[in-house]
């Protein structure tokens, strides 16, 4: 039976009997689960398409929905090809399972928006959480929320309150197998043992890499950009093997940002406009 949650890279599932399926893999990716990159596919012809988005700062996909800050500190959220205006100010905006959060620009401030259904994305309004100061925060799978400051400590939410587990990181994100993060030296680490029961895990697995950002999805797969731009994914995450087999360069073209859903990636280029990948 069918497991599209399984299948990553934007694949599709399709039911080989009752009991058996495979992933119909796009033409870069391979592997079961389209895990892997097709060694035979020329990187360098990925299809990725510009959006209308423009000045975009940083931005993050859930499943289809994305929400973006602009150098304007304006916030926008993209649905259906279409960029639209959310009220407030934000240095940066996070959308997963656990709700859209922002962190509002120079004060770092954290805001919680409220009233966000399938039928009202947008919510109706931010609430602000007076537990804590962040300057990058991560939305993760239900009961998961992870969260940096000015002085790149980590520090995990449960019980409304931010827990402190550890310092020396610049940029963190979760998403379905667990939570990654950048080190101030550009080292991705993948955080073992995170769940909603234990929301900071448990160890650290030091993966390599040399990045200023990185991100992980829904369904798992991870992609990550280097201080020349330059994007690389994760081959081989799946859920026996969440922090995955190795780094791969992923095409030539060069982003500033990174970040994937449930069939998409969301790329922002070095003059701020979107990029998308399905």
């Amino acid at each position: 039976m069918c497991n599209h949650n399984k299948c990553q890279r934007g694949s599709k599932c399709v039911a080989c009997s009752l009991d058996d399926y495979e992933c119909d893999c796009p033409p870069w990716a391979s592997g079961r689960f389209c895990q892997d990159l097709n060694p035979q596919c020329d990187q360098s012809l990925l299809p990725w398409e510009q959006g209308l988005g423009s000045r975009i700062r940083y931005v993050d996909i859930a499943f289809d929905t994305a929400w973006c800050t602009t150098i304007d500190r304006n916030i926008f959220m993209h649905v259906n090809g279409v960029w639209t205006y959310v009220d407030g100010v934000a240095h940066q905006v996070t959308i997963g399972e656990s709700g859209v959060w922002c962190i509002n620009w120079g004060s770092a401030h954290i805001f919680y928006r409220a009233g966000v259904t399938e039928s009202n994305p947008s919510g109706t309004e931010w609430h602000h959480d007076l537990s804590g100061l962040l300057w990058q925060i991560t939305s993760g799978p239900a009961g998961i929320i992870w969260g940096l400051n000015g002085a790149n400590e980590l520090y995990f939410r449960h019980n409304s309150r931010w827990n402190y587990i550890r310092n020396g990181l610049k940029w963190v994100s979760c998403g379905k197998f667990g939570c990654w993060a950048v080190t101030t030296n550009g080292f991705a680490y993948f955080r073992v043992g995170v769940t909603a029961s234990i929301p900071a895990g448990v160890s650290w697995v030091d993966t390599g890499g040399s990045f200023k950002q990185l991100d992980t999805g829904v369904r798992g797969e991870v992609y990550a950009v280097d201080n020349l731009g330059q994007v690389y994914t994760r081959e081989g995450v799946s859920e026996n093997s969440p922090e995955g087999k190795k780094w791969s360069k992923f095409g030539n073209k060069l982003f500033k940002h990174i970040s994937v859903g449930d069939n998409i990636v969301f790329a922002v280029s070095p003059e701020g406009h979107d990029f998308t990948l399905k």
